[in-house]
């Protein structure tokens, strides 16, 4: 009898297990298990992140490339490369700290790098557009470099386009 009663209670007890109904359901992570989820997190966004600055090294150059060879003004490849230009203007940065462990401090300076490089790529689409005499899309494209990229990491690229503007003012008041 007394087997009889540990096999009915075991039983009981592993049926109470499996089916969840000795769970707390609002039992709170402990602080290791938060710790690997944020880990997972971190991890997962930075791997993200890292293949954004990789596109932004890869996509606007061929975008750019295709605006210069295309005759017209605002066509579908003019489009493409703001679009792609916009893209990775995009701030990323707020999941990373700069008083944080070195890998945050690289993967802001690889987003300001991919910013950077977006800045510059929308002064060259101005001037493409500007050789092309596409006086006013170049003027409207110079006007988002200086409104779009503010701090002083992008003053040079403001100024470029802010000559590139004076330049076109210039141009259409002698024609």
């Amino acid at each position: 009898m007394g087997t009889l009663k540990i096999v009915v209670y075991g039983g009981i007890f592993v049926w109470l297990g499996l089916s969840g109904c000795a769970v707390n359901p609002d039992r709170t992570p402990t602080n290791a298990e938060r710790l690997d989820t944020l880990r997972r997190d971190r991890m997962a966004s930075f791997e993200a992140d890292s293949a954004w600055v990789k596109g932004s090294e890869n996509d606007l150059a061929p975008a750019l490339a295709a605006y210069a060879a295309d005759r017209g003004c605002e066509g579908e490849t003019f489009s493409l490369a703001k679009g792609k230009i916009e893209y990775y203007s995009k701030d990323r940065t707020s999941y990373y700290s700069p008083v944080g462990d070195p890998t945050d401090r690289l993967m802001l300076s690889l987003i300001d790098g991919a910013h950077m490089n977006a800045a510059r790529s929308l002064v060259n689409l101005g001037d493409q557009a500007a050789r092309k005499h596409c006086y006013t899309v170049a003027r409207r494209t110079y006007s988002d470099v200086i409104a779009v990229f503010v701090g002083s990491n992008y003053a040079a690229y403001r100024q470029k386009a802010q000559i590139g503007i004076e330049e076109i003012h210039g141009l259409k008041g002698r024609t």
